[in-house]
């Protein structure tokens, strides 16, 4: 098999990969994200930096970040230590958005604005206006749920959307301990399907999934992460597949800006991203 170096500059592009915000803010999120970007082209959703921005309320009350805090279930994240750990990441993070230079570290997002977003030299500035509508098209699946103002639900949403909206991206999260242990999916994938969009779990007997995923371990080892497989982390690869001509199609309507849609023209863009997200499907695999 190719080397990774060597397979790196054959392609000449680095795989695109959108860091769940579960996984950014667990205890690994950080080793992944200084590590990764040296293979890879990370990216982070615009939630992170809002948290950040209301660091002391999520620094007394962290456990609004995590995952699934409401439910009954001992899980891993109600454990005080893991408290704990959830405040050091969130003050880690918060020094790693106060550096000088992120972009030298391979890590990208898409804020408010053009101007408060960090885009690739190599990339078209429409992809933040992409990004935006789809981001806002997938509020009508999500807007009637009792979590759709959760930090986390809008988290996700942005995540997705960007995943999407960069095309050949995948999405990196990890199973909790408690759902590795009993074949349930990440949190992201339950989010999804709470949303109508369905996830289907692969294996490496799947000849597609054992190519890729033994490409990205190689990757994972390069960049000094193989004590990853080591600990009791169990990383996910989620790639979302979606009609490409739906996405075209959302993208040049509303690219055109300063422009009044009639009615008809607007039902039309609803019906065509009814059809973007009903028509979407996860796939995830363990690394």
């Amino acid at each position: 098999m190719m080397q990774v170096e060597s397979l790196l500059n054959n392609n000449q592009q680095r795989p695109r990969c959108v860091i769940d915000p579960v996984l950014a803010l667990s205890p690994s999120g950080l080793l992944l994200y200084k590590n990764l970007g040296k293979v890879m082209e990370l990216w982070v959703v615009r939630e992170l930096w809002y948290i950040l921005d209301n660091l002391n309320l999520y620094l007394n009350r962290p456990e609004l970040v995590f995952p699934r805090t409401n439910t009954l279930e001992n899980n891993l994240f109600e454990k005080p230590a893991c408290l704990e750990e959830k405040v050091w990441s969130l003050k880690e993070w918060e020094k790693v958005r106060g550096g000088k230079d992120l972009s030298r570290l391979n890590l990208f997002w898409l804020g408010d604005s053009l101007r408060e977003s960090l885009i690739p030299r190599d990339r078209e500035p429409e992809i933040f206006f992409h990004w935006e509508t789809l981001a806002r098209s997938l509020d009508a699946q999500i807007n009637l749920l009792p979590s759709a103002n959760d930090v986390l639900t809008l988290a996700f949403r942005d995540a997705v959307a960007l995943s999407v909206s960069l095309g050949s991206a995948f999405i990196l999260t990890y199973q909790l301990p408690s759902d590795f242990a009993n074949n349930n999916p990440p949190d992201i994938c339950k989010a999804l399907s709470s949303w109508g969009i369905p996830c289907k779990y692969l294996t490496t007997k799947d000849p597609i999934v054992a190519l890729e995923s033994e490409y990205l371990r190689q990757l994972f080892i390069s960049a000094g992460l193989a004590k990853i497989f080591w600990a009791d982390i169990h990383i996910v690869v989620l790639h979302l597949v979606v009609a490409s001509a739906a996405t075209e199609t959302i993208s040049r309507t509303n690219l055109v800006t300063n422009t009044n849609l009639s009615l008809k023209d607007e039902i039309q863009d609803l019906k065509t991203e009814n059809y973007l997200w009903t028509n979407m499907q996860g796939f995830w695999y363990q690394i």
